[in-house]
């Protein structure tokens, strides 16, 4: 939890202070080469008696007490740190009794469980950390030290009717980023590098602005729509009063996910799933992600919203932030649009309210466009 608040914190003060001037200095102070992977890496730092190469596409730091910072803006958080211990013996081994340990004290979503990417073994489990799906993971450093990996799964939290395959998936994706980095590791007896340095990779560099200009609108619309990614498909739709675009994310300059918020901190996020199966079942859709992401109390519910029939769960999370206990009420709601189109709308916040089916009617008068 110490850990997880640190990292949010530095995160939070490097980019309030990422003005035009700073980030031009960073990115002409990367250190750009290739590897014999023909990999582009815009940096080397040295952490705790080994170096690593950190790849040219997100935003990096190093803090020398806190290990390698990497991120991209919205989709995840990660540090990757050194830690003592014996990967097969501390780890493997011992599985079945840290899973219990953990499942003592945590909300898990994933037990501990073992992944291989190109030969080298990655043991990662997921759980809820202050609300948030969070990724530790270990994998071996050499006989005597672990990398340890955790990472803030900052757009998982926002999608929750995923199935179980698709939790999986997404959680070996981000591991894949840390092994990106982890993959370059050689033991050195170099100082550690110096703490504090922000690198902007060319990916976060070329989105930094357009993002951070998303993330500052506050102005309140009646109507909005999002687009499909794979098809040329539009879904216009209502937006609740008060609440006004917070962000969005977008796939190849189309949006993908639009988030609304008033000024009580409650959110509602909306974006489209496009199916290419011939046949599925909203219904078991839904079912799936409320099995995975609440408890036994929550069950899937029907409400009636205009012309559609939304299919919802609802889940209350609690936990502990700034030695203050925090209830987070969450509403997770999808519809049948037609021909594959699943429109799903989303809130979270502390406001009873939320989790009432009526309280998202606005964004229910739904139309879809298809285009040619």
């Amino acid at each position: 939890m110490k850990k997880r608040k640190l990292i949010n914190v530095i995160i939070i003060c490097i980019i309030a202070i990422l003005s035009l001037a700073g980030v031009i200095i960073h990115i002409y102070n990367k250190r750009n080469f290739k590897s014999s992977n023909n990999e582009q890496y815009m940096a080397k730092i040295v952490m705790k008696g080994f170096e690593l190469s950190i790849p040219d596409r997100y935003m990096a730091t190093y803090d020398e007490d806190m290990g390698l910072m990497y991120w991209n803006n919205d989709h995840f958080d990660m540090m990757i740190d050194v830690e003592d211990g014996e990967y097969n013996e501390d780890i493997i081994d011992k599985l079945d009794e840290i899973n219990r340990l953990m499942e003592s004290e945590l909300v898990v979503v994933r037990p501990y469980s073992e992944m291989t990417i190109d030969g080298k073994s990655y043991t990662y489990m997921l759980y809820y950390d202050a609300g948030i799906p969070t990724i530790h993971c270990y994998t071996m450093a050499d006989d005597m030290h672990l990398y340890s990996v955790m990472v803030l799964c900052n757009e998982m939290s926002m999608i929750k009717p995923q199935t179980e395959q698709e939790i999986k998936e997404e959680c070996e994706q981000l591991i894949k980023i840390a092994d990106s980095i982890i993959r370059t590791s050689n033991p050195t007896d170099k100082p550690n590098s110096s703490s504090g340095e922000v690198f902007v990779g060319k990916e976060s560099y070329e989105n930094l602005y357009s993002e951070v200009e998303l993330n500052l609108s506050d102005k309140y619309i009646d109507h909005d729509y999002i687009e499909g990614i794979s098809t040329n498909t539009k879904v216009n739709y209502g937006v609740k009063q008060q609440y006004y675009c917070t962000g969005s994310k977008s796939k190849e300059g189309v949006y993908y996910l639009k988030m609304y918020g008033d000024y009580k901190g409650n959110i509602i996020t909306v974006y489209l799933n496009e199916y290419d199966e011939i046949n599925y079942n909203v219904q078991d859709i839904i079912e799936e992600g409320c099995k995975e992401w609440t408890d036994d109390n929550s069950i899937v519910r029907e409400y009636k919203c205009g012309d559609y029939t939304l299919y919802y769960y609802t889940y209350i999370s609690e936990y502990i932030e700034n030695n203050e206990a925090v209830v987070e009420y969450n509403f997770v709601s999808m519809v049948d649009l037609g021909d594959g189109y699943l429109y799903i709308v989303e809130g979270n916040g502390d406001n009873l309210d939320i989790m009432n089916p009526e309280f998202y009617k606005d964004f229910y008068d739904v139309n879809l466009e298809k285009t040619q």
